[in-house]
């Protein structure tokens, strides 16, 4: 009783809005029925508001930054980074596939597996932010997107999720950009419920060494750590994202160049919880599709023979 107390007091802490929508969305999740879209989105739209008002000082400081990065041509020998914290003795046979046809699809990028210790070794991560993730205050999930930007931070390179299936090579013009993620995608049922995301996902991500956005968005997971909030959305780096590309100028004018990319990368998951006849249907679209990676669910299993054969596909 008392920590539900506490979450709606944060809540309406965030603006009564954001509260009643927050209960009207739990009672949604509770008759396992879609929350409404027009629910979605205010909640979204106070979540945006109240982190623009809490990083409102952090993001007048940086207006006036320069891009840290440099495009040096060596973007084939950057890493590929798949990460199972747990370690790869512990990591199930879905992800197991998938990071062996990562590799077999890698080009000249060198595959860095990292689990716990690896990134206690490499000494990226705070150790207060480590704190707050073994004691369970924060989620796997942001846990994640900390390290994500804190490796590409430091050494640039790929990021690609436990649950990326590499249908193709990652092109070499993905290297004639400071950074990039996933933009333009086509229409997917539950986009409802990821906050701008179609303009962006954090499960794909190219960056060169010291990109000012991963940069900026380390920082701002850090503080959001520091400053022991409840983690208001499990999307919230996505909340980052968008302000930094509407706040920031030079990441502003970076975004804007980044070519659609990966548009199809939500729809593959979809056809493969199809029958098996209806996925195979769909072999001459994604066979002529641009995408490169499409992301797959990791608690779904799969049907082992199917996700065989559209790996042939491509």
């Amino acid at each position: 009783m008392f920590d539900s107390l506490r979450k709606i007091s944060f809540w309406w802490n965030v603006s009564p809005k954001y509260c009643a929508n927050k209960i009207i969305h739990k009672f949604f999740e509770e008759c396992r029925v879609g929350t409404p879209l027009s629910v979605c989105r205010a909640l979204q739209k106070e979540v945006y508001s109240w982190l623009e008002s809490l990083y409102s000082k952090e993001l007048a400081e940086w207006e006036e930054l320069s891009e840290t990065a440099v495009i040096d041509g060596g973007f084939s020998g950057l890493p590929i980074w798949f990460c199972w914290l747990q370690g790869s003795d512990d990591m199930p046979e879905l992800q197991r596939q998938l990071m062996e046809r990562i590799k077999r699809q890698a080009g000249k990028h060198p595959v860095r597996f990292v689990d716990i210790d690896e990134l206690k070794r490499l000494d990226i991560i705070p150790k207060y932010a480590f704190e707050a993730f073994e004691s369970g205050r924060i989620r796997p999930a942001l846990f994640s997107d900390l390290v994500r930007v804190s490796l590409l931070d430091e050494f640039g390179g790929i990021w690609m999720d436990s649950s990326i299936f590499a249908a193709r090579p990652v092109p070499d013009w993905c290297g004639q950009f400071v950074f990039l993620a996933p933009k333009g995608l086509n229409p997917y049922p539950y986009e409802r419920y990821v906050p701008f995301g179609n303009e962006w996902q954090s499960y794909f991500l190219c960056s060169y060494p010291h990109a000012l956005f991963v940069h900026l968005m380390r920082e701002m997971i850090l503080e959001y750590i520091r400053k022991e909030y409840p983690v208001i959305d499990y999307f919230l780096v996505f909340y980052f994202a968008k302000l930094l590309r509407s706040k920031i100028p030079v990441i502003f004018d970076e975004y804007k160049e980044l070519p659609d990319n990966n548009e199809d990368c939500e729809l593959l998951h979809l056809s493969l919880c199809d029958s098996n006849e209806e996925c195979i249907r769909k072999k001459p679209y994604f066979s002529k599709s641009n995408t490169f990676i499409y992301k797959l669910n990791r608690r779904i299993s799969y049907d082992t023979d199917i996700l065989r054969l559209v790996g042939e596909w491509f």
